[in-house]
């Protein structure tokens, strides 16, 4: 698990450094986190306004955007002066980019990491916000007049975040009708219009380039993985985990490429075609002639992650003819739908090999939810080109306090769960003999699988650590308590779900429980 299974005892808290006078530990924490960014602010203003956004973002306001958090942290009389922070006053929010980078990749990076890149959707109501147009939005999953923002996450074991982000602007927008606008929202006068997909590429190309994020694999949703062109201009080394829809169409081996035979009918064929036809990935997941295998990916929040999943090499098409070998990993959920992805992975490689990436891509996604759901990402009022990029920055930064808390309150199990850690993905059947074992007091003989995760656990949710820092800032309610029944509860539930899923299995050794869902 990326970040942490479920841990609790009566002395939790204590064990991780939570308890007394906590609050001055975390207003330290606070202060050296902001402290590397403050160079950047120019004026003593500045930098007011920039502790007071990052104070807000990571408040439990209803609305993050720059009047509540000025009226909640500064008074009314300062609204306009952080508007005009965020939006007008000269700060290099550039370097101060560079500098989260820096600071990101200091406490994530790690060589067996992925690189992510997706798009979120930021719905809007008016027209007159930068990039604003009607297209596809993936929050309100329609047609929408919405912005849209693409962005790079990174992924690695010891946690997952955001590190670029770009503002797509639609077309027209480069049209002469829209050039009074363009100048209004501030955008600058060389910029090209590019598509997402070349917005993408050149976002982990600056990834990579920048040395501060070794990676093993680059993970994208299928808008990019179904096409070609771009999975050829990912950069040399990484390997591609890229989702697909169900209508992609592969090879099943590699077929001849040669002019058909004249069948003495029709016009003669002058064109080589392939000596049989492709199949789409639906159709391959379909065939009951390969077979699926029940495995367990990682442990999630919810116990043990046991999925169905299929995989074989088959050929990439490019116009009509054979392209490159390529791995299709087909994923069944529990709900029964299908997962589709293609794996540029040597053709010698392992299951494990395979399967280890499968979980790391929906990390992007789940750094949207965070920044949304608990720090504002999609809160902000501002219309320009440069209030959307600092607004962006600010969340970010503020993501990475929640990182760092989260990583600061580790600790490793005290004992035995109610069934074995894996390491890496195994086979349902070896999850389920070392679960016997393990329950029968004999040793596991399985490499990756153990009684116990031997690393540290982040305990904390994103939640919990807001309602620490919350608390910091704001002082109120009987914290304490309330994180110790939180941390028991998602003990609890994650022992639940546990047993539920392994009873199926082994009913010998495990009754009904309460399903905490």
């Amino acid at each position: 698990m990326i970040n942490g299974v479920p841990i609790w005892h009566p002395d939790i808290l204590k064990e991780v450094g939570i308890s007394g006078d906590f609050t001055k530990q975390i207003k330290d924490h606070f202060a050296d986190h902001i402290e590397p960014y403050m160079s950047y602010l120019g004026s003593k203003q500045n930098r007011a306004h920039f502790i007071n956004m990052e104070k807000g973002l990571l408040s439990d306001l209803e609305r993050k955007s720059i009047e509540p958090i000025a009226i909640a942290y500064s008074g009314s009389k300062d609204v306009r002066n952080m508007i005009n922070f965020m939006g007008k006053s000269k700060w290099d929010e550039d370097g101060m980019h560079d500098e989260y980078r820096k600071d990101f990749s200091g406490q994530l990076a790690h060589e067996d990491s992925m690189i992510t890149v997706d798009e979120t959707g930021f719905p809007k109501k008016g027209t007159n916000s930068v990039g604003v147009s009607r297209q596809y939005c993936g929050s309100t999953g329609k047609i929408d007049n919405c912005q849209i923002g693409v962005m790079t996450g990174y992924v690695s074991p010891l946690g997952y975040g955001l590190i670029d982000h770009e503002l797509f602007i639609p077309e027209k927008w480069f049209e002469k009708d829209h050039a009074e606008l363009m100048k209004k929202c501030g955008v600058p006068s060389n910029l090209k219009f590019q598509t997402k997909n070349q917005i993408a590429i050149d976002m982990i190309h600056k990834t990579v380039d920048s040395g501060l994020f070794p990676a093993k694999y680059v993970g994208v949703d299928s808008f990019y993985g179904g096409n070609s062109k771009f999975l050829d201009s990912l950069p040399d080394g990484l390997i591609y985990f890229a989702d697909i829809k169900k209508n992609h169409h592969v090879f099943v081996g590699r077929p001849e490429m040669a002019v058909p035979a004249n069948s003495g009918r029709g016009r003669k064929a002058f064109k080589e075609s392939p000596s049989f036809p492709s199949r789409s990935v639906k159709d391959i997941a379909e065939d009951t002639s390969l077979p699926w295998n029940s495995v367990v990916l990682d442990i999630g929040s919810k116990g043990p992650i046991i999925t169905d999943d299929k995989y074989l090499l088959v050929t990439e098409i490019r116009d009509n003819k054979p392209g490159k070998n390529v791995w299709l990993y087909v994923r069944r959920l529990s709900d029964g739908k299908m997962k589709y992805a293609l794996c540029n992975e040597s053709p010698d490689v392992t299951a494990e090999d395979l399967r280890r990436p499968a979980l790391m891509r929906w990390s992007i996604e789940q750094c949207f939810k965070e920044c949304k759901d608990y720090l504002g990402l999609d809160h902000y009022e501002s219309r320009s080109w440069i209030g959307w990029r600092r607004h962006m920055l600010l969340c970010f930064i503020a993501h990475l306090f929640i990182i760092k808390l989260r990583m600061e309150y580790s600790c490793k199990p005290p004992s035995p769960g109610v069934a074995p850690h894996i390491d890496e993905p195994v086979s349902l059947d070896d999850y389920l003999d070392a679960t016997e074992d393990m329950l029968n007091n004999r040793n596991i003989n399985h490499p990756y699988i153990s009684t116990m995760p031997s690393q540290q656990q982040q305990i904390m949710t994103i939640g919990l650590v807001r309602k620490l820092i919350n608390y910091t800032f704001i002082k109120s309610g009987l914290i304490l308590e309330e994180l110790n029944y939180q941390l028991k509860n998602a003990k609890d539930a994650f022992d639940s779900h546990t047993k539920n899923q392994l009873k199926p299995f082994l009913p010998e050794y495990f009754e009904p429980t309460l399903d905490f869902l």
